[in-house]
């Protein structure tokens, strides 16, 4: 006998998830745009990591279960120290603030089990990664409470009635509605919540007694887009304190080493809470990985210049994505942080049009996730990973011209304006970076 989530899990999620990767098969040389990983400061990372100094204070004792309710003393202290002077948080955050667990998904995992009754319900905005279904309905059976026409930055109104609208909704169908799950900066858009904007969809969350977790997994890969002065608002960084939130942290996505697996549930209010999460993820931690974070990636000046690195690198990444956008004519959503954009490619609004060009993009060997995997409404919409490397990533976007080409045996609209297609980076002109194309109906920004 099974259990009904096991059954869930081999009837429902398995093979959507064989589906969702069945292009990355296609071709041995594939290069994957759907994993959303930041390759672009491996080499620094991986140069740290193997220096022989690493392990010298690795004994045997380090072999054992890792040490403290919550994680490691010196690892929490480390990270709260990092989170303090990169999110200026309201107060200044301590260790006991946070409870280490492996990675953002246990992270968030753990606090799940413990803010939620199996059948209650989350808000989230569409939108969202695919992989927070699994998190909360298939691992802890929560119902995700989709809230469609989120502008992240366009005022306090439309904003906050797009939650009440869901929330409203939810309990005339009786689900008991017991959190905000915000993706800030956002998946797979990249955006950020405005300062206004989260404040007051934190205040509506508090008045309604519902608990407010903010996803800050690409907090420190904010680079800017076209947007050199763009800020990112940490939900601790509001100017006054909340007693229901939470955040979710991880170094997977802003150092690079999502294999590393480590990441912290964050609450300057609710000790009851960590404490609980503490007992679910204790014996999670891996004490190598602890000792990584410790001894390296934590390290204030190694932090700084790694995630200086890294965002200048992401940022000429976006670049050379947004431009083949551009010279394309293919809508986007400007990013202004991630690793990652979400255009349109195809501007059919068939199923079986999306399906031919996913097989298409799977023929030319590359693999991108398709807004439907983003719970996105409309078709033709795809999440580009752009952090790896450069010689790789012209190469996927050259394969991705291919692929459209074959969609319509030429760009139609390119062909009516006189323009020449470009199939790689070396074929974008300078001047394309300038031009701006058409509003993203239903999403926000301009691009």
């Amino acid at each position: 006998m099974l259990s009904r989530r096991a059954k869930t899990k081999i009837e429902v999620t398995i093979p959507h998830l064989l589906e969702q990767r069945a292009g990355l098969s296609a071709r041995p040389d594939t290069i994957d745009l759907g994993t959303a990983e930041n390759w672009l400061i491996r080499p620094e990372l991986l140069s740290a990591i193997t220096a022989p100094e690493t392990l010298q204070d690795f004994e045997e004792d380090s072999l054992s279960y890792a040490p403290g309710i919550g994680g490691p003393e010196p690892t929490r202290a480390a990270l709260a120290a990092l989170l303090s002077t990169t999110l200026t948080p309201h107060k200044p955050l301590l260790h006991s603030h946070l409870c280490l667990a492996a990675g953002g998904s246990a992270a968030l995992d753990a606090l799940i089990q413990q803010l939620c009754n199996p059948d209650d319900g989350v808000l989230l905005a569409t939108p969202y990664w695919s992989g927070l279904d699994i998190c909360l309905g298939v691992q802890n059976n929560v119902r995700v409470v989709k809230v469609d026409g989120v502008k992240v930055n366009e005022g306090t109104g439309g904003l906050v009635d797009a939650y009440r609208n869901a929330f409203e909704q939810a309990r005339k169908e009786g689900i008991e509605v017991k959190a905000v799950l915000v993706c800030n900066p956002t998946n797979p858009t990249g955006e950020c919540y405005g300062r206004e904007e989260l404040a007051a969809l934190v205040g509506w969350t508090e008045s309604e007694g519902l608990h407010f977790i903010s996803d800050e997994a690409y907090a420190l890969s904010v680079h800017g887009g076209e947007e050199a002065n763009m800020e990112f608002t940490s939900v601790l960084g509001l100017e006054r304190e909340y007693r229901n939130v939470s955040v979710i942290y991880t170094l997977s996505k802003d150092f690079g080493c999502s294999g590393i697996r480590l990441g912290t549930v964050v609450s300057q209010t609710r000790p009851d809470v960590l404490m609980a999460c503490a007992l679910t993820i204790g014996a999670q931690l891996s004490t190598l990985s602890v000792h990584v974070a410790t001894q390296i990636l934590l390290q204030p000046d190694f932090a700084k210049n790694i995630l200086h690195l890294s965002t200048s690198r992401l940022r000429a990444a976006y670049e050379a994505v947004a431009a083949f956008l551009r010279a394309r004519g293919r809508p986007f959503v400007p990013a202004v942080a991630g690793v990652f954009v979400f255009a349109r490619l195809s501007f059919s609004d068939k199923a079986a049009d999306e399906a031919k060009l996913i097989q298409r993009l799977g023929a030319e060997g590359v693999g991108l996730v398709n807004g439907e995997n983003c719970r996105w409404k409309e078709r033709g919409w795809f999440r580009i990973t752009f952090a790896i490397k450069e010689e790789k990533l012209k190469e996927a976007l050259s394969r991705i011209g291919k692929a459209l080409d074959i969609e319509g045996g030429a760009d139609r609209r390119q062909k009516r304006s006189g323009k020449r297609k470009a199939n790689s980076l070396d074929d974008i002109p300078r001047e394309a970076k300038k031009v701006a194309i058409e509003h993203v109906p239903g999403i926000q920004g301009k691009a």
